[in-house]
Order: structure tokens, then sequence, then C-alpha cells
């Protein structure tokens, strides 16, 4: 009874601190003393009536903190779990190589029971808690990255041993990507040495496809280090090529000066089309109509088709040829939007009184896509094909109405020789 007595004594030393305050006494803690002696005597009775009950007065506190402790216990669970998850999802990181998913006909659902299992077998591959003689290469890259991205990196170089060795292939070469696309996440310095392995005995083409690989999983910094590894180790068709590659690479990412330097060093080495088409298309944008119409020429002299036609009659168009671009016009597809607006305007540019609204009797009208969505519910499947088949209805309306006004204006159509002429540039 130590401890009743402690708690007696605080409780007594408490009471002296009470002062009277108008008619209500400042605390009753003295009262509760008396009542909790009076309890606490019944209880040490034997037989008493209260005997039971002081047994579990005297058992309370302990169950009190047993009943804490699961409530710690379980949000520390709670808690952990959260974080492995966070961690595990690593795993399916979309800007890292991984094994695809075999079936592509699984459901949403079934996707996500997939994504989530390989989530939980790379945080078991980090923590060892599963042998790695039965799983593939990726599910072992996959607990590397899991384990190097969380702090693990001693744990993560063994894993990334392992998996290297046990792939062939590209897919050897993809994780070894991993590890450096990892390495640079976390801010660490690539060396050229850590690019060599990569690209040892690999010929230009399996070359560029990893580096296809990492600029559509937007890894623009080791992609940049890729090229500038292999541009000065390449020569012929070879280094043709890789400048291609380059030069269509910077025009996706906005790097047009970039982007013409390769272009134009991959045409002295090896004249093509796709060089062509894209210089042609990067000249017409900025302006610059002769070169533009020089690089689109050749390129329809290889490969001949409408969007070139298009792209040469606008050239024309910006060059004040008219008649070349009605001639590079005709050959484009008339049933397109854009080619019957610019088709209007070189009418109107050539004669102001010509009248392009018969062209629009052309205009095709592009199907709309699949509304239905299989995971949606009818009621949400109704509302966004109602939507879509709204939309689909007045799309036309709208594009017609645009191309009135480029040709004419905000005036109605029978105003319109009172215009300024296109061809003066005021319209």
């Amino acid at each position: 009874m130590v401890w009743l007595g402690r708690i007696k004594a605080g409780f007594w030393k408490r009471s002296t601190w009470c002062r009277p305050l108008g008619r209500q006494p400042a605390c009753t803690a003295a009262a509760e003393i008396v009542r909790f002696e009076s309890l606490a005597r019944l209880a040490a009775t034997p037989g008493s009536s209260t005997a039971k009950s002081g047994f579990l007065l005297r058992l309370f506190p302990g169950l009190s903190f047993l009943f804490l402790l699961g409530q710690c216990s379980v949000l520390h669970t709670f808690l952990f779990a959260e974080l492995d998850r966070q961690e595990s999802r690593i795993a399916t990181d979309p800007a890292f190589f991984h094994e695809a998913i075999g079936a592509d006909h699984l459901s949403r659902e079934d996707r996500y029971r997939e994504l989530r299992s390989r989530e939980e077998q790379a945080l078991q591959v980090c923590r060892a808690e599963i042998r790695l003689n039965s799983l593939t290469a990726y599910a072992i890259s996959d607990g590397a990255l899991v384990c190097g991205l969380t702090g693990g990196l001693e744990r993560s170089q063994e894993l990334f041993d392992v998996s290297i060795k046990k792939a062939s292939g590209l897919d050897r070469r993809k994780i070894m990507l991993n590890r450096l696309m990892m390495l640079n996440r976390l801010d660490m310095d690539i060396l050229d040495a850590d690019l060599g392995p990569v690209l040892t005995d690999l010929s230009h083409t399996k070359a560029l496809e990893l580096v296809q690989g990492l600029e559509e999983r937007r890894q623009d910094y080791l992609a940049d280090r890729i090229y500038s590894f292999m541009i000065p180790r390449s020569s012929g068709v070879a280094l043709a090529d890789v400048l291609l590659a380059r030069g269509i690479y910077d025009d996706s990412r906005g790097r047009t000066a970039l982007a013409v330097t390769a272009l134009q060093k991959s045409i002295e080495l090896r004249d093509n089309y796709k060089a062509r088409e894209i210089l042609g298309s990067i000249f017409l944008q900025s302006g610059d109509y002769d070169r533009a119409v020089r690089n689109l020429q050749k390129a329809y002299e290889k490969k001949a088709g409408p969007e070139l036609a298009f792209r040469l009659s606008s050239a024309y168009m910006g060059k004040k040829q008219y008649d070349k671009a009605l001639e590079w016009i005709r050959k484009a597809d008339g049933s397109q939007a854009d080619v019957i607006q610019l088709h209007g305007q070189i009418l109107l540019s050539l004669d102001v009184s010509a009248d392009p609204t018969p062209l629009l009797s052309s205009m095709k009208r592009k199907a709309g896509s699949q509304c239905l969505a299989e995971a949606a519910s009818m009621q949400e499947n109704l509302h966004y094909c109602g939507l879509q088949k709204y939309y689909d209805a007045i799309r036309p309306l709208r594009r017609r109405s645009h191309i009135l006004r480029g040709w004419f204006g905000t005036s109605r159509p029978e105003n319109r020789k009172d215009l300024i002429p296109i061809i003066q540039g005021h319209y």
C-alpha cells in the first residue's frame, strides 16, 4: 500500500492550497481525499462488499497502461505500413525500366493488383525476406531501386549486381540504366566510365533504341550524356543515324538551334527524308521560307505526300508566290479544314472577288472516338456519350464559322468586296 500512501500525501498537499472564493471553495480535493480513504479502507478489509471493487481499483492503472500501449501499437503499425507502401511505389515508377505486364486484356482492377503485388515483392527483396533464385532480373532490379532510393545503397548495389548477372541482351543494359537513373536522382555524378559498360559491344541501332526508352521516360540528362558519348565514337552511316536521332530529340524538347545543327550534319553525311522534313518544318515555323521550300521540296522528291504539299503551299504563301501556292495546295488533302482555309486564302489573294465557299462542302467530318468506358457505370457512359455526341455535332459548325471569319473577317459574306484584300496584309 505504499503507492496508496503517496497518493494520499499528494492529495493532502493539494488540499492545503485551497482558498475560499465567495461562497464556493476553490477546490474540493480534501473532501475527495476523505472519500478515497474510506473506499480504500473498505477495499482493504477482507470479506467486505467492496473488496472486489478494490481489486478492480488496484487493477485499473495497469489496464489503462495496456490499453494505451495497444493504441500506440496500432498507430505505430499503421504509420509504418503507410511508409512501406510509399517506398514500395518506387518499384512501379514509370521513370525506370520495368518488366511489362504480360496480358494486355487485364481489367483495371487486375492490373492494379498486379502492380501492388510487384511493389510488395520489391519491398521483400530489399529487406531480404525472399529468395532471389526464383525471381526475374527485373524483380530484383525493382528491389534494388527501392533500397537505393530509401537509403540502403549498399544493399542496392548488391541487388543490382545480381540482377545484371541474371539478365541478358537489352534487358541487361536497361537494368544498368536503372542504376544510373537512380544515381542521377540521388544527385550523384555519372562518369563516362559508368556509361561505357552500357554501350560496349552494342550496335548503334540498339543503342538508339535504349536512348529512345530514356526519352519516353523523360530522362533527358542521361539521354544527353549518351548522345554526347556516342557522337565522337561513331562514323559514317552510324554517325548520320545518331545525328538524325539527336536532331529529332532536340526538336521535341524545343531546342531548335541544336536540332538544326544536328540535322544539317546528318544530311551532309547522308541525305534522308526525315531530316529534310523536320528542317523544312522548322524553317517554315521560323519564317525562313526560302530554306523551308528547299528542304521540303527535296523531301517531297524522296517521298511525296499531301502533308508535305500543304507545307510547301504554306511556304509559297509566305513568299507571296500565290500561283505556286495554288499549285501545291491542289496536291494536298482537300477534305482537311486547314487545307480548305489556306486554299480559300490563296484564291482571295489572287482575286478578291473570288468565292471560296464551295470548298467547305468537301470538308470531312471526323468520327468521334469510342465514348464507352468499361469501368464506368451505365449512367456515366450515357452522360459522357451524350456530351461527346453534342461536341461532335457542333465541332464542324464552329470550324466552318472559323474558316469563314478567316476569309471574310467579321463582315457578312455579301460585303466582302468592300474589304481590304488579304494580299495587302491588312486582313
